[in-house]
């Protein structure tokens, strides 16, 4: 008599896999209002203010891949902002953050 004790449904676990796909591209947004923050309101760049800056990428980024790497062999986890329209938004955020981290630099 062999139970079946897998509780998540197949919904489920693509919901999850959704939502571990985004998380990266989520952490990168914000890093990226976060740099334009810093910047609007005068703070002085400094390798701390860079490194607060980029907590919310390199957070999720390190969530999404522990969590990619446990569940590798039970489900597939696919980054989705590297498609369509998604890649333009990712790469527009990455500039933003870069461009706002530069200017932010040149005005100490």
């Amino acid at each position: 008599m062999e139970k079946n004790y897998d509780i998540l449904t197949q919904e489920h676990k693509n919901n999850i896999c959704i939502y571990l796909s985004y998380l990266p591209f989520i952490g990168l947004v914000v890093s990226a209002f976060s740099s334009v923050y810093t910047f609007l309101t005068d703070k002085l760049w400094s390798w701390e203010l860079l490194i607060y800056n980029l907590i919310p990428v390199l957070g999720n980024t390190i969530i999404f891949l522990i969590v990619a790497l446990l569940l590798k062999n039970k489900v597939k986890i696919r980054p989705k902002f590297f498609k369509g329209i998604l890649k333009y938004i990712t790469l527009l955020a990455v500039i933003i953050f870069v461009v706002f981290q530069v200017l932010t630099f040149q005005s100490k």
